[in-house]
């Protein structure tokens, strides 16, 4: 078995380590971010405060410097500059007004970059000056460094304890847990299955102990089993190795019995040989007497034919003479009900010639209803009808001319209703006339009197013409409901008229239909009446011709009767001949069928005669593939003994590999000692 050898990670090979460390790099990486970012953040607020400063102080010595613009007396301005030139950030400031420099003065040298900043000074909206300023801002990034260092120590110091830390709670916590447990895979790895791990925490890793404890007891176990099954393995290639040579010994023993069977199979074949050689000749004995007893057999069944050909015939022949005298007796007795039956039929022919003769009557009658019928419907229905639609439609021009006349009626109330409107518009009109006139009156005072009058008649006037205004409008709306009640009802008579101009001209249709229907029913009468008569005739006819068949069927019933007597003669004498026959026949078919029963007896034997032989013949064939098959099965035998002997030495060879498997897995250390 090939070991496996598990070589010792180094520090930077650990995974676990190497995760560890990429956690503190991203770590300070995010540290060294956030420092840089605050540093920048705080260096761009303080050189924002510093111009913000620069520029309030600039507007305020700009208001100054206009005052004293205006006294021409720069002193005060001048003071206020030498205070705030002892600012640490401020080098310079300087006043100019229109291009002359007023106030100038400088405090120190900067040890930074020299930066510059002007404010414009304004008076009135006009710009006539300005302030500069000539700053650093030195003291801003002396600051930013003391900051920078201090921060970076003090992240340096948290970064090593962090550090410090994450590298002892993960060894505390990870890192002897994976060692321990890839400790225990190495000594896996060596073979020895006895190693466990000791952790057993509620975790992943005690899990994975967990997991891993289970899979060495798993291992150790399959290994014992595999133990045991290499030992029965062993012992069972040797218990083979015995097997085989037994099988070897038994194949021999049996190549040797099958020869030996092999020998009194070939004594069999000769035996049935000489047995085919007999019952061919019994065979060819038996050939001769069946075609013997063929030619005897070929007269009896012709003499058997011509006895049955001859006795058919008679049996025929007296069939016949039977038939004939039975249909003797049937024909007198037809002829007798015929003869009864003809004095029935003379009797219904003259009840049907009787009514025959009163159908013609009927039809007669029938012909003049018809005609009656026919005239009444030409004469009076269909003028009636047309008179009734003659009605119809002046009625309906009638109504037609009515409901135009009111249509027009109420066209005209339209117009009054118009009318009655221009009435409303002049009475309101008068009604702001007269008030018109009333205010006018009061405004004249005295000599506004008469209009006083006028307007009170005016007012007087227009309520009477309102009131009677809408009287005539109630009159016309009540004149227009009826109008419309009327066209509504001649629209109704009119649809009413015209639905019976319709049924009237349906019923004329139906008239005319009846009156044509009738004459055709009055043209069927006369044929009727025709047939009638010709009908009666033929009846005489029939009568007579019944009158002449009763005479016929008498004669017949005397002829019949003579016949009958005849026939029975006849009959008798075919008895005898029949009795005799049927003797002979019976003999014959005997002697025909004991000649059958010998043929048949004999084509038996020859069947069996055959049979044995063929039996023989199939016999000698199986015996010869069977010493075929023993011949191929001692071949066999040979081939078997062959393939034992090479897989013999093929368990042998395994016997070995499975001894060198057994000493592999003894090299386990297992709790089951070996």
């Amino acid at each position: 078995m090939p070991e496996f050898v598990m070589l010792k990670k180094s520090y930077s090979k650990s995974l676990s380590r190497r995760f560890v460390l990429r956690l503190l790099l991203v770590l300070f990486l995010g540290q060294s971010i956030a420092l840089g970012w605050s540093l920048y953040t705080n260096e761009q607020i303080q050189k924002n405060d510093i111009r913000e400063k620069l520029t309030l102080t600039g507007k305020q010595l700009g208001a100054l410097a206009v005052v004293s613009r205006g006294t021409f007396d720069f002193t005060y301005l001048g003071q206020l500059i030498d205070e705030l030139i002892k600012d640490p950030d401020i080098l310079r400031i300087t006043y100019i007004d229109k291009g002359m420099t007023i106030v100038d003065r400088t405090e120190k040298k900067s040890k930074g970059e020299i930066l510059k900043l002007e404010i414009p000074v304004v008076d009135g909206g006009e710009t006539v000056g300005k302030m500069v300023f000539e700053y650093t801002d030195y003291r801003v990034v002396k600051n930013l460094v003391k900051q920078a260092t201090t921060s970076a120590l003090f992240m340096l110091l948290l970064f090593l304890a962090l550090a410090w830390f994450v590298f002892y709670f993960f060894n505390r916590d990870i890192g002897s847990k994976v060692a321990a447990i890839g400790e225990t895979i190495e000594q896996m790895t060596k073979g020895d299955l006895t190693s466990r791990t000791v952790e057993q925490t509620d975790d992943e890793f005690g899990a994975i102990s967990g997991g891993l404890g289970f899979l060495i007891s798993w291992l150790a176990t399959t290994m014992e089993r595999y133990k045991g099954i290499s030992v029965n393995v062993a012992k069972a290639t040797e218990v083979l190795n015995k097997t085989f040579k037994d099988l070897i010994n038994g194949v021999n023993r049996q190549q040797l019995s099958t020869e030996n069977a092999m020998v009194s199979v070939q004594n069999a074949i000769d035996s049935l040989e000489n047995v085919i050689k007999a019952t061919d000749n019994l065979l060819e004995l038996s050939d001769e007497s069946t075609q013997a007893l063929s030619a005897i057999l070929t007269t009896s069944q012709g003499i058997a034919d011509k006895m049955e050909r001859l006795s058919n015939n008679i049996h025929q022949s007296y069939d016949s003479v039977l038939a004939i005298t039975r249909s003797s007796r049937e024909v007198a007795l037809s002829a007798g009900r015929a003869n009864s039956s003809m004095g029935f039929a003379d009797s219904a022919v003259s009840n049907i010639s009787e009514s025959v003769t009163s159908i013609s009557g009927f039809v007669r009658e029938t012909t003049e209803i018809s005609k009656k019928t026919n005239a009444i419907i030409a004469e009076r229905g269909i003028q009636s009808v047309q008179d009734a639609i003659e009605s119809m439609l002046r009625i309906e021009q009638f109504v037609s001319a009515l409901s135009a006349t009111i249509e027009n009626l109420g066209t005209r109330s339209k117009d009054i209703a118009k009318i009655l409107d221009v009435i409303k518009e002049v009475t309101e009109q008068t009604k702001l006339l007269s008030l018109n006139a009333q205010i006018l009156s009061g405004q004249a005072g005295e000599h506004g009197k008469p209009f006083a009058v006028v307007a009170s008649e005016m007012k007087s006037l227009s309520d009477k013409t309102a009131i009677s205004t809408k009287e005539i409008e109630t009159i016309v709306s009540t004149i227009q409901g009826e109008i419309n009640s009327a066209v509504k009802s001649t629209q109704d008579t009119t649809r009413m008229v015209s639905e019976g101009k319709s049924v009237a001209a349906r019923a004329s249709d139906a008239l005319h239909s009846i009156q044509e229907s009738s004459g055709r029913s009055a043209e069927m009468v006369v044929s009727l009446e025709k047939v009638a008569s010709e009908q009666n005739h033929s009846l005489d006819q029939i009568v007579a011709a019944f009158g002449e068949i009763r005479n016929l069927i008498s004669d017949v019933n005397h002829a019949t009767r003579e016949e009958e007597k005849g026939m029975n003669s006849l009959l008798d004498g075919f008895g005898a001949i029949k009795t005799a026959m049927d003797v002979t026949k019976s003999a014959s078919e005997e002697q025909t069928r004991s000649i059958q029963l010998i043929s048949e007896n004999l084509s038996h034997a020859n069947d069996r005669t055959r049979a044995i032989s063929d039996a023989a013949r199939e016999q000698r064939e199986v015996s010869q593939e069977l010493i075929k098959s023993m011949k191929r099965i001692i071949q066999i035998g040979a081939e078997t003994v062959n393939g034992v002997r090479d897989v013999s030495v093929r368990i042998i060879a395994m016997g070995s590999e499975v001894e060198s498997l057994k000493r592999e897995i003894n090299s386990f250390k297992t709790n089951t000692p070996e």
